[in-house]
């Protein structure tokens, strides 16, 4: 019912070329509606792709016909022709007008009536015009999950061994019990909920809200154990930012701003960064578009994209000092679809360089550089002890390499059996900021390794890589009852390769020196409402024997 609605629209493009400027900008942006009118019946399922090429074929040769015509009437009246700055347009009868407006309103009330009546009863309308207009520019969003999970420890695991630096740097001494635990197996219940608030402010500018549950001091989790009837539950802004978008004239994103508590603006995984990672500060990205033409339907084509996102995140801001600390990025990127569109590859190559994480010891007796200690650490990463007061125990210790992180990600998709996709994701990094001579100027030379207790750099390899691979096969979200995917990784993650702090807080239990797979799958079993699981085996790399099994048993909902 839209064909006669849509080639009328097509046609007039027909004649950009022979108007004036104002008029051609309106009749540009005509067509750009036109094409993205097109691409939204083909992505519903109304018209086929192949049917929507026909149209604007059928169309470009009826305009044709109609410009050949125009010109054989010319030569017939030579009198008829145009004045310079004139237009000349086949005139179309108030009846012909009428009985098309009326045509297409016969062809859209009902369906268009049925989608209203449902969506008000649905959403339970009141009285028109009575709410405030800022109603309609905001959607709420949230999910809730529920967790069960067992961590098993290995028989062999040593004890007594695997301090807990992030406690010994609160507490102010590594002394007294302040150890993770590698031999007493655990079962937790866990609770996530998280709230979303999205604005749009006008058409290219929309702030994001979101609010969860979780730690001001942990980073990379908003999980909440239960068990603890005394403490409600802390709910705290997540994130909390403004996005800007710029399109250009044919109406493609070129350039996307975000500020503020901002979700990861990288592609990535979490060998890097955990998927809970907010980031604060700013970010761009800008985008251009390879392929794409002056023909009507492929003017929006944009299977071939290349990207450039660069970011820079305050960590830390250090009062009365100019140490403050700092992350910044950059990561040159792409994606491209296949002409089948069946397959989409995505690529990603990323420079993350930290400033000013690395701790400084401090004089004899003084504490002056205890700021220069991390604010938050998991474990893995060598560290050193930043005070100096002839305790071996006293706290705190800080970060004894730097870390300037080379990161190439790759996504390949496969979607000729969906909504089935076969999903295949690689990623490696290295931290290339390792340097022994740098760290024995720093340190003295003696270093603190989780799981090998004091040592001298010199004794210490340089372990400073990183991999992981992953599998995905089935749906892409599991929003919809019956659908269904499975996974499996593995991944093997150096002691420096990364900063333990931000990467994976699941994968053995946090932090990084760490090896092992993970499989899992999803099931959705209703709308919006699914039941998950994960298996994740883990291993130290390096040192004292540390391993566990960690399963997790998830209920989701989403609204």
């Amino acid at each position: 019912m839209y064909r006669k609605l849509i080639l009328t629209l097509l046609l007039l493009p027909a004649f950009i070329g022979t108007v004036q400027a104002g008029e051609k900008e309106e009749l540009i942006q005509l067509r750009n509606t036109t094409a993205k009118l097109l691409q939204l019946l083909v992505q519903e399922g109304v018209i086929s792709a192949d049917r929507a090429k026909e149209m604007v074929a059928e169309a470009q040769k009826e305009a044709a016909n109609q410009v050949a015509e125009e010109k054989a009437k010319k030569m017939e009246d030579p009198n008829a022709a145009a004045k310079p700055g004139e237009i000349r347009v086949q005139y179309v009868p108030q009846f012909v007008k009428d009985q098309i407006r009326q045509q297409v309103r016969a062809e859209l009330r009902e369906d268009v009536s049925n989608d209203v009546m449902g969506k008000a009863k649905q959403e339970r309308w009141g009285v028109p015009g009575v709410t405030p207009a800022w109603i309609d520019r905001i959607k709420l969003s949230g999910d809730i999950r529920l967790r069960g999970q067992v961590d098993k420890f290995a028989n062999d695991n040593a004890d007594n061994i695997y301090i807990d630096y992030n406690e010994a740097n609160e507490q102010g001494s590594a002394s007294g019990g302040v150890l993770h635990n590698t031999t007493q197996d655990r079962h937790r219940m866990r609770a996530r909920i998280r709230l979303g608030l999205d604005a749009k402010i006008t058409n290219d500018f929309d702030a994001k809200i979101r609010l969860a549950t979780g730690s001001g001091t942990d980073p990379v989790s908003t999980n909440k154990t239960m068990g603890s009837y005394g403490n409600k539950y802390s709910i705290l802004i997540d994130r909390g930012y403004l996005k800007y978008t710029d399109l250009d004239v044919n109406d493609y994103p070129w350039l996307t701003f975000y500020g503020g508590r901002m979700k990861n603006p990288f592609l990535s995984t979490d060998l890097v960064w955990d998927s809970d990672l907010a980031f604060d500060g700013i970010a761009t990205t800008f985008r251009y578009n390879l392929s794409g033409s002056d023909n009507l339907f492929d003017m929006d084509d944009r299977r071939k994209t290349v990207y450039l996102t660069t970011g820079i995140f305050p960590l830390e801001e250090v009062e009365l000092s100019t140490d403050d600390k700092w992350l910044f990025a950059t990561q040159l990127g792409g994606k491209f679809i296949s002409e089948n569109s069946r397959s989409t590859y995505e690529f990603g190559l990323a420079y993350y360089d930290y400033q000013n994480i690395t701790g400084v010891k401090n004089d004899v007796g003084s504490n002056l550089f205890d700021y220069t200690a991390p604010n938050y650490v998991q474990k893995g990463n060598t560290l050193f002890q930043i005070a100096n007061n002839g305790d071996s125990s006293a706290a705190p210790f800080g970060l004894a390499s730097d870390f300037d992180l080379v990161n190439l990600t790759g996504r390949f998709t496969f979607t000729h059996f969906a909504p089935t996709n076969i999903i295949i994701m690689a990623d490696w990094v290295r931290n290339i900021g390792f340097d022994k001579d740098e760290i024995i100027e720093r340190t003295g030379g003696s270093v603190q390794v989780n799981g090998g207790g004091q040592a001298d750099i010199s004794d210490i390899s340089e372990e400073t890589e990183g991999y992981q691979i992953k599998l995905v096969v089935g749906w892409p979200k599991i929003t919809q009852r019956y659908s269904w995917r499975v996974f499996g990784a593995y991944k093997h993650v150096e002691r420096d390769a990364v900063l333990d702090a931000f990467t994976d807080s699941d994968f053995h239990l946090g932090g990084t020196n760490a090896k092992g797979f993970l499989i899992g799958g999803e099931y959705g079993v209703l709308d919006n409402v699914s039941i998950a699981t994960r298996l994740l085996s883990t291993d130290e790399i390096k040192g004292a024997p540390f391993g566990v099994d960690t399963l997790q048993v998830d209920l989701n909902a989403k609204f």
